[in-house]
């Protein structure tokens, strides 16, 4: 098993605050996290690069998958 990166570990490698993925986790729309507990979360690294991966666009009007 890989590695878990804790919220502010995983926040640097995708160049976003932890306070940015917290709220993602609430509203939805991040990258998959595994609960730890009650009050603590993780992220897989492969998680966090298929993430990243899916919000790749080739222009600033590209929609991205899924969106026809």
């Amino acid at each position: 098993m890989e590695p878990l990166k804790l919220t502010t570990e995983a926040a640097e490698l995708v160049r976003l605050k932890p306070q940015t993925l917290r709220a993602m986790r609430s509203r939805g729309g991040g990258p998959r996290f595994v609960r730890l507990s009650a009050n603590k979360c993780a992220y897989r690294v492969e998680d966090l690069r298929e993430w990243v991966e899916s919000r790749t666009r080739r222009t600033t009007c590209d929609p991205g998958p899924g969106a026809a």
